[in-house]
């Protein structure tokens, strides 16, 4: 009887701050039934062991709401959510969920290896080493896709644009976050990609707008796209360096749609004030939503692209005694205008597909890329005309290279930063539709004003 008591207060723990009714303590007791049982009776007394029995009842418990981001961490997965958060640790570098049923890609991270290997949002990850995802829940599919530095994992993908399954050889590599790049595109437009929102977002953000000022463009363009998310603290606070003190960022309702909580931002410190877009796509998500849905709700700014990805459900870590957590989802987020964002994405302003070359294009390009024809042109022409480009143009086609002029004017670019011994531009304003018709909109006097 005592065991038995000891069982029912254990569980009751577990869950505690619920008001049980006497048909719920009845449920508890079949419970300790139950748990009795099979410590007493299990064929193999070997593998019972009360700390696992117990976590795969907490499993168990939170699968039954059909949720996807309420779970149970033990104690080792708990210590990697907040490595993570801190900005670094060790994987392919991709965001993923759960959704209908699917393990789904929410976005892959800049300059990782599933970035680099063509990972893209919205991919169904079918397969792990050639062990099918159905069912799996996103903690195990963590546990399977992470591993040491250097090791190999081999994923199917399902994608929307091909017939058949995708499969993709990853090496894994210690994934060290940098959330916030900028570089400025031209004269007059500043380009700030933030790809997360995590500890040091914030502070990398203030670094960039330290820069901005000294430069003082006209226009800035916030890349949000494959933005998976982060913390809130995080979006909250990069929310404000864009919107007046007081201005509404986000609410969050909870059960029913009561317990509103408005968080607004908090300060007008470094302050951005110049004319804005912010680009989104399907990947853009969580805090990403947050940023984009205050900006568009509160008119700072455009929002062009595609429609994000529709993940906004706050989502409260509670630690447990023994180094555990769970995190429970208690309340979805709405924007300013009151709109719900979870499964239903925030719609752009201006919607702009982006162009997806074709693969005998990318291999047209690829032989270009590779060869030394552009180093060639660029001995012989520097600087170049029109006329050398069209006459260079002919002159691949009789090499069997067909290629485009924006194919000839991105090589050249390239090269001559490569040569420079500068990096590689941060944004590609040859093919990258989304961000062409950002600045499209900026030169047109009837969106944006300049300064003065």
């Amino acid at each position: 009887m005592k065991k038995r008591s000891w069982l029912i207060l254990l569980v009751g723990l577990l869950i505690a701050g619920v008001l049980f009714s006497q048909e719920a303590y009845k449920d508890l007791d079949i419970f300790a039934e139950t748990f009795s049982l099979v410590r007493r009776e299990f064929v193999d007394p070997s593998k019972i062991e009360v700390k696992p029995l117990m976590y795969g009842a907490i499993r168990g418990m939170l699968s039954t709401l059909n949720d996807p981001f309420t779970r149970f961490m033990e104690p080792e997965k708990n210590q990697e959510m907040q490595t993570e958060l801190a900005g670094s640790f060790g994987g392919l570098g991709i965001t993923i969920t759960i959704k209908d049923d699917k393990l789904m890609v929410v976005s892959p991270l800049e300059d990782t290896p599933a970035y680099k290997a063509g990972i893209k949002a919205e991919d169904i990850i079918s397969e792990i080493e050639g062990t099918s995802t159905k069912g799996i829940t996103i903690d195990e599919a963590v546990k399977k896709l992470r591993g040491p530095k250097g090791t190999q994992v081999t994923i199917a993908v399902i994608r929307k644009t091909e017939v058949n399954p995708l499969t993709f050889t990853l090496t894994r590599d210690i994934i060290k976050i940098k959330s916030v790049k900028f570089e400025i595109i031209d004269n007059e437009t500043a380009y700030i990609r933030i790809t997360s929102f995590n500890n040091n977002t914030i502070d990398e953000l203030s670094e960039v707008i330290s820069k901005l000022q000294e430069k003082n463009p006209e226009y800035i363009i916030v890349d949000l796209r494959n933005n998976g998310g982060g913390t809130l603290q995080s979006a909250l606070g990069v929310s404000s360096r864009f919107l007046g003190a007081g201005t509404l960022v986000v609410s969050t309702k909870g059960r029913n749609g009561t317990g509103e909580i408005r968080y607004v931002a908090e300060n007008d410190l470094q302050k951005i004030t110049t004319n804005m877009i912010v680009l989104v796509n399907e990947g853009s998500a969580s805090g990403a939503e947050i940023l984009a849905g205050a900006i568009k709700d509160n008119k700072r700014g455009f929002l062009l692209g595609k429609k994000t990805f529709g993940k906004a459900s706050v989502q409260t870590v509670h630690n447990l005694s023994d180094g555990s957590a769970i995190a429970l989802t208690t309340a979805h987020y709405y924007t300013p205008g009151g709109f719900l964002i979870h499964e239903k994405g925030i719609e752009p302003n201006v919607t702009v597909e982006q162009e997806q070359l074709s693969d005998e294009r990318r291999k047209e390009i690829e032989k270009l890329q590779t060869g030394t024809y552009t180093e060639e042109f660029i001995s012989q022409h520097n600087p170049y005309t029109e006329d050398d480009i069209k006459k260079f143009i002919e002159e691949l086609k009789k090499a069997k290279v067909n290629v485009e002029r924006r194919d000839i004017l991105r090589d050249i670019t390239f090269k001559l930063r490569k040569a420079s011994g500068k990096p590689e531009p941060l944004v590609d304003i040859y093919y990258d539709t989304q961000l062409q018709r950002a600045l499209e909109l900026f030169h047109a006097s009837k969106f944006f004003q300049k300064k003065g």
